[in-house]
């Protein structure tokens, strides 16, 4: 686990047997008191308590027992809890005080147990031996005044000081600070925190509820902490943890009580905590030029890497980026885009090559590790997810199933002056697996497409074909009778068997054609035996599903109608057979008919042996008729070929709508999510998309096909084509139209000097001369894959200035645009989010807003910063807290952690103190120059 704050639940009061107001048998013997510490470890750790303070009033006699037995707590197979897991104890008093409220004073979970008498003795409490059942009778402690006066007592006294909270009764009731006789003791108070006695924080009245949250005048707007408690005081726990708060800490001390306190929005909840579904839970550096080797867990909120320029703080972003491939080199981009990427792989050649080290990211996703390692060299990109083996992965993958949202120095100012960067920021606005889902199927349907394109072209080939042959045969035919009507000396019997010759070879090419179709049929249903040999698909190896009776079932049903299905098959294959007796008839029929052709050929022969004299006008008479078999053949095959040409075109047709509506999708999401933008920017940005502009990618498409094509200015008429295409009122009609003119074109025909009608490339300045070219350069399969680049959509933002006034947002400050952009990073829900510096690309006025929206959304998304500024840090109640700074002091040759975890803690507290204000003199030294 990281060194950072967890939240904790935590019930604040409970007391002892030695309670006066006990209900239930109270332990009296060492041994008794020992099994009855025991028993409520164990409650509280069934109940789902990880923290309690004990407060009996004005008494600390059975504390220790119930410290013994936390630390003496095992699991189920005998081993201590860890320290983290251990049920954390908390030394307390329930203090009766004349101001008149209760009050709860807490001391740091490992106060020393032989200073607690001190404790009372400075507080003037008399108490009687622990070893006595009960304590002494409470009585109002008259001497102290107020408060304050506790908070100074314990505060000048060194074994409590810095060691202790002080905590008034909050609520409704006559025990509590909050009633109106009581405005200025509340408003006067040192207190940063209160609590409630049996009531949930939200069932106070509104009024107090007001006064609590810091919303009324009367009371100083002073906000507080505030912890519900249980009271308990059953010996059956009834009460413990029923009312109870999650405290957030990294180690349990009074000091972390107070700062939960003063963060009360984000470190004291009164319902279970929401965390990010998605966070990096640690990196690990094998070795490094300037950093060494380095392993460093992160917290699954927020988290902030502090020091010196040139610590090392952004080197360690930019290690977590590259080893999660966050926005590699995009095809299309320019140079600048490409900036950032390039740096980072800069810094890798630099410090990691040398090395030939590896970079290893752990991210938890929906409760499943996933580890990521990178290496440097050679180049080696490894997965491994839950318990599965490491294996080889691509950028892609990650990217797919890993991504984080990453930003380097200065990088945030930037997005709006480019069109890759807006479209990222606006994709990032929802999830990213609906949009690599429909970009996933859109690819599905393109080779659908190209499958489609595939079998019309082929079919309307076939159907060319199909027309050639039969003028090619119906001249043939027509010389066959010429040929033959040229005979001369023919009885009618010679002309019978001469004007029978033909019907008799179109009968021998029909059934050598069924014979065929046999053939072709029977190889079909075999290819579908194959196809179906392994359905229907097997369960995937998990016992939940395996043990599902409702699932086996359904796959036993499955099973049963591919049976049937593969029977069918067995049964088709088999009258396909050359030998199944259901083909007997045909080959009856077949060998009755070869019989008759035997005797035609008799009777031919004789016909052309009185022919002789005439064999020239007989060769031509046979040569024809063979030729007339061959392409009556020819024809057959290509009639079948060319069947059902309207359905495939039909089926074409569907595809490409399919095509497009997968993208008219996807704009309509950017559609959506430039809204949600706009919101979650409190209106400071007003996003829209503008849909179909040709791209890049499209313009350098045709712009390929056309090399070589000698058209004059040619550049020039693309982009010309392409400003056309953007500035159409519906520019995906208009791209439709531009599409069917090089349709059109590409099916001309290339030995005639005319070209259609296209009347959009006319406008773009391709004559017709041009026209003509483009007819011979472009392919239909090149025409096919021009049509399946989509048009691309841009977002455009535009930055309010003024109410209901709008300009350009690159117009706008690098401040300005960064300050709205990280609004709307800070309000929505997404995967990591690591920004180097942020404070670099805002305005000093909004940080201090910026940070309270990190309060809210670091429990919707992981927030991994690198920060000079104490505001982002401290006000923005970082959970964990990495101070990076030099080995050796006056040396910047290596860097190192300094300290780590959150800012309850001593260490962290003063590296943020010298890091971000320049120290403590410092510090004071401004707050007395401003007159604070």
């Amino acid at each position: 686990m990281d060194k950072g704050a967890h939240f904790h639940r935590c019930d604040f009061q409970v007391h002892t047997p030695r309670d006066i107001n006990w209900r239930g048998e109270r332990p009296q013997t060492v041994e008794e008191r020992k099994a009855y510490a025991k028993e409520f470890i164990t409650a509280c750790r069934t109940k789902g308590l990880h923290a309690v303070a004990i407060t009996d009033h004005h008494d600390f006699g059975f504390f220790p027992y119930l410290r013994e037995a936390s630390h003496a707590e095992t699991d189920e197979t005998g081993m201590l809890f860890t320290e983290a897991e251990r049920i954390k104890v908390f030394p307390g008093l329930e203090l009766t005080l004349p101001v008149p409220c209760q009050a709860l004073l807490l001391l740091d979970e490992d106060f020393e147990v032989h200073l607690l008498s001190s404790v009372l003795s400075r507080l003037g409490i008399a108490y009687n031996a622990a070893e006595e059942p009960v304590h002494l009778p409470t009585q109002r402690l008259d001497h102290l005044l107020t408060l304050d006066h506790v908070v100074k007592l314990l505060g000048e006294f060194e074994p409590t000081k810095g060691r202790f909270i002080l905590l008034p009764n909050v609520g409704d009731g006559s025990d509590s600070v909050m009633r109106e006789k009581f405005v200025a003791i509340y408003r006067n108070m040192s207190c940063v925190g209160g609590y409630t006695d049996k009531k949930q924080v939200e069932a106070l009245k509104r009024g107090t509820l007001a006064k609590l949250d810091g919303h009324n005048l009367e009371f100083d707007f002073k906000a507080v902490g505030v912890f519900p408690t249980s009271d308990n005081r059953q010996r059956d726990f009834a009460l413990l943890g029923a009312f109870s708060a999650w405290v957030k800490w990294s180690e349990p001390t009074a000091e972390a009580l107070r700062q939960a306190c003063l963060a009360r929005k984000t470190r004291i909840l009164h319902s279970p905590p929401q965390a990010p579904n998605v966070a990096i839970g640690r990196i690990e550096i094998s070795n490094s030029r300037f950093l060494g080797p380095l392993s460093l867990e992160f917290n699954d909120q927020f988290n902030c890497l502090i020091g010196g320029r040139g610590t090392g703080k952004s080197t360690v972003l930019e290690y977590v980026r590259w080893a999660l491939c966050d926005q590699a080199v995009l095809p299309g981009t320019t140079q600048e885009e490409n900036g950032f990427f390039s740096k980072r792989l800069k810094l890798v050649e630099n410090t990691l090559q040398p090395y030939e080290a590896s970079v290893t990211v752990e991210v938890l996703k929906n409760g499943v590790r996933h580890v990521v390692r990178r290496k440097s060299h050679p180049h080696e990109l490894l997965l491994k997810i839950g318990d599965q083996a490491m294996e080889p992965t691509t950028e892609g993958e990650i990217v797919s199933l890993l991504p984080i949202q990453g930003y380097s120095q200065k990088q945030l100012s930037g997005v709006g002056v480019r069109r890759s960067e807006l479209l990222r920021f606006v994709e990032s606005a929802g999830t990213s697996e609906q949009l690599a889902n429909l970009e996933n199927e859109a690819r599905d349907v393109a080779n659908d497409v190209r499958r489609a394109f595939q079998d019309v072209e082929e079919k309307r080939d076939s159907l060319t074909k199909s027309t050639h042959l039969q003028l090619n045969l119906s001249s043939l035919r027509q010389q066959a009778v010429a040929l033959k009507q040229s005979l001369v000396g023919l009885t009618e019997d010679d002309q019978a068997v001469l004007k029978a010759h033909e019907a008799i070879l179109a009968g021998q090419t029909a059934f050598r054609q069924w014979e065929t179709d046999q053939q072709n049929a029977l190889a079909a249903v075999q290819r579908s035996q194959r196809d179906l040999a392994a359905l229907p698909s097997r369960l995937a190896p998990s016992a939940n599903v395996a043990e599902n009776d409702l699932i086996l079932r359904a796959q036993t049903e499955a099973a049963k109608v591919f049976h049937g299905i593969r029977a069918h098959l067995d049964t088709a294959a088999s009258a396909l057979g050359p030998t199944s007796p259901e083909w007997e008839e045909f080959r009856e029929l077949n060998a009755q008919w070869a019989a008759k052709c035997r005797e035609h050929e008799t009777k031919h022969r004789e016909v052309q042996g009185r022919l002789s004299a005439q064999q020239q006008t007989l060769d031509e008479i046979k040569d024809v008729e063979q030729k007339i078999s061959a392409l009556e053949s020819q024809l057959h095959e290509a009639s079948l070929a060319a069947e059902g040409l309207t359905a495939s075109e039909a089926a074409y047709t569907e595809k490409r709508r399919e095509w497009e509506d997968k993208f008219s999708g996807r704009a309509d999401i950017l559609t959506e999510r430039c809204e949600l933008l706009t919101m979650r920017s409190d209106s400071w940005i007003r996003a829209t998309l503008r849909r179909g502009v040709m791209g890049k990618r499209l313009e350098e498409q045709m712009s390929s096909q056309l090399q070589g094509s000698r058209i004059r200015d040619l550049g020039d008429k693309i982009m010309r084509l392409a400003d056309s295409i953007s500035n159409a009122p519906s520019p995906m009609v208009y791209w439709q139209e531009v599409l069917a003119e090089l349709d059109s074109l590409s099916r001309s025909d290339k030995n005639v000097d005319s070209t259609p009608e296209c009347p959009h490339l006319d406008s773009a300045g391709f004559n017709a001369g041009d026209q003509l070219k483009i007819a011979e350069r472009i392919s239909r399969q090149a025409w096919l894959e021009m049509s399946l680049i989509e048009l691309e959509d841009q977002p455009v933002f535009e930055y309010r200035q003024r109410e209901a006034e709008y300009i350009p947002f690159s117009e706008a400050s690098a401040g300005q645009q960064a300050t709205a952009l990280l609004r709307v990073l800070l309000n929505q829900e997404g995967p990591p989010l690591l920004i180097d510096q942020p404070e670099d690309d805002l305005d000093n006025e909004v940080i201090h807003e910026i940070a309270e929206l990190i309060g809210a959304a670091k429990q919707r998304r992981q927030l991994i910063f690198t920060s000079h500024n104490a505001n982002l840090v401290v006000n923005g109640d970082a959970d964990l807290v990495v101070a990076f700074g030099y080995r050796v002091a006056g040396e910047q040759s290596l860097g190192e952690v300094k300290a780590e975890g959150a800012i309850d803690q001593k260490a962290v507290r003063e590296r943020i103190t010298a890091v971000m204000e320049g120290g403590e003199k410092a510090f004071y030294l401004r707050k007395d120059k401003y007159g604070f």
